[in-house]
């Protein structure tokens, strides 16, 4: 399972003693929520909570966790209403989590001054179709965590993200 994984990830991680393993993924299917979005979300992010807790917890046991940034985003956003089948289809907007020691505090109401509800303007620019509205490009948070993790010069960033334009007002990271 994700869990498992994880932890032979971090096991990994701190038997390399080269620093060869920079940047390593994961891909966790089964995000399409298209049908029973309750249970199977529900079901998702368990393992996935397990999964982040695993990993920190044998991290910190191997004394790598001040090494370590994680990102985990999902390839798609969702609509905010419930379609035919009690699941969602695709929308624009989605989320993203950035574990790790060097990480600024900041959630979605962190991009907005006032409490989020139903009257913000948060909600008022979902469309008449549910498709969410996308608050950062996940190549932000990307390339944050290559320059501020890994060293790569700011310049170098138009050669892995083409036509993107990395804004460092918008950290996530401390630097």
């Amino acid at each position: 399972g994700m869990a498992g994984a994880l932890v032979e990830l971090a096991r990994l991680i701190a038997a390399d003693t080269d620093d060869r393993f920079r940047v390593c993924t994961l891909d966790v299917g089964g995000w399409d929520t298209h049908t029973d979005q309750a249970n199977r979300f529900r079901g998702g992010l368990e393992d996935l909570a397990a999964g982040l807790r695993a990993f920190y917890d044998e991290a910190v046991a191997q004394g790598i966790w001040g090494r370590v940034t994680v990102l985990c985003h999902s390839e798609f956003g969702r609509r905010v209403y419930e379609n035919g089948t009690l699941g969602t289809d695709h929308g624009y907007g989605g989320v993203s989590l950035v574990m790790g020691t060097r990480v600024r505090r900041l959630s979605a109401a962190g991009f907005f001054p006032n409490t989020l509800n139903a009257s913000h303007a948060f909600y008022s620019a979902i469309d008449a179709d549910g498709v969410v509205p996308k608050v950062m490009d996940l190549r932000q948070l990307q390339a944050e965590a290559l320059v501020y993790r890994l060293g790569l010069p700011p310049a170098q960033l138009a050669t892995v993200f083409p036509g993107f334009t990395f804004d460092p007002a918008e950290l996530v990271f401390r630097t």
